[in-house]
């Protein structure tokens, strides 16, 4: 696989995992003692971190290395499994990219209000 790809996959599941644990790109570059700009370009795929890096992340967050780097279906429960109604909207996400700002605009909100926010992009799809 190439390695855009690879940066591609690991800044979309970084992305999802930092807002599943309801944290931040400068939480990350706090704890990883990195730059914003490193992190930031971490996020947006423009780099990788090295491989130590990836294991402090995994770490920090509670997950397994290959939930960062690995491209996940939206059947793969042990990716999505913390809170379905969060599943169902990152699924969509992960099929709809271009509802992302949606996404990002709604990532600190309480977690009741999470089945409003599915409710009202299932309303877009109509």
């Amino acid at each position: 696989m190439p390695e855009a790809e690879i940066r591609k996959i690991f800044s979309r599941n970084l992305t999802y995992y930092l807002s599943l644990n309801n944290k931040t790109q400068k939480d990350l570059m706090n704890y990883i003692n990195v730059s914003s700009s490193t992190v930031s370009n971490w996020c947006t795929g423009q780099k990788l971190p090295r491989m130590d890096k990836i294991q402090s992340i995994s770490n920090w967050l509670g997950v397994q290395n290959s939930d960062l780097l690995e491209l996940r279906s939206n059947t793969d429960k042990q990716t999505y499994h913390f809170d379905l109604n969060f599943s169902e909207l990152a699924s969509f996400i992960k099929e709809n990219p271009e509802y992302l700002p949606l996404f990002d605009a709604a990532k600190n909100i309480k977690k009741e209000d999470l089945p409003f926010v599915l409710q009202m992009i299932n309303r877009l799809q109509e």
